[in-house]
């Protein structure tokens, strides 16, 4: 067993193995859950029975070997996840953990167990997460920051009074050129809160208030926050 280990078999877990079958890449499923695992190998894919509470549990999976490459703590428990990301980073100095949080507290103690990135879907609202993490453009920026490492991350950046993007149409905006950003899309600031993809086929014009939702290296979104006053 090698390369991506994925631990849980919860919702995002699941969409997360849906993204990685899409992209071709090896990943076996661990989970202390029998049910999980049935439904996992239902599914189609490679998982073991493990609670991975022990050192010799996480050498099976090749933690400590130098074998697996990045750890996935997705159950839908956190305290599992933090012990597991805790275990794993003893072991392997070098590994890179991505562990789901939910909340600012939870993301502060997983940081601090030596998880590499924390995933909170509900960041953004967890029903547009989704909906995003499933467009491809994102999903490689997504797979630059967890596989590369890149200083990557995902932003909203709340649109000022009088900034020189008001008032021009959302399809003939150039952030992407301008500032190397992957525009996600922009919520519109009126009640409805409606969220628009990038798509060259909207044409309605922003406005004070709008949330752009914005990935890329941090040093970029923080230029284009300051230039967009």
């Amino acid at each position: 067993m090698k390369d991506l280990i994925i631990y849980g078999y919860a919702k995002t877990a699941k969409e997360l193995s849906a993204l990685l079958k899409e992209k071709k890449r090896n990943f076996t499923i661990v989970s202390y859950s029998k049910k999980d695992v049935d439904d996992a190998i239902l599914d189609g894919y490679k998982a073991i029975l493990s609670d991975l509470s022990s050192d010799s549990e996480l050498k099976e999976i090749g933690i400590g070997e130098g074998v697996t490459t990045t750890l996935f703590c997705m159950d839908r428990d956190y305290n599992k996840n933090l012990f597991v990301t805790l275990s794993a980073r003893n072991m392997d100095k070098d590994l890179s953990i991505i562990s789901l949080v939910s909340t600012l507290n939870e993301e502060s103690k997983m940081k601090l167990a030596g998880a590499s990135h924390v995933v909170n879907p509900y960041d953004l609202g967890s029903h547009r997460a989704y909906r995003l993490i499933r467009k491809p453009k994102v999903f490689d920026v997504l797979d630059s920051m967890i596989f590369q490492n890149l200083d990557t991350k995902i932003d909203e950046v709340k649109v000022p009074k009088n900034s020189p993007v008001v008032d021009v149409e959302f399809q003939k905006l150039t952030i992407e050129k301008d500032y190397n950003l992957l525009l996600i899309g922009v919520e519109s600031s009126s009640a409805n809160k409606k969220f628009y993809y990038n798509t060259h086929r909207v044409y309605r014009k922003i406005r004070e208030g709008d949330i752009f939702v914005v990935a890329g290296e941090e040093s970029e979104i923080e230029r284009f926050k300051k230039e967009l006053i």
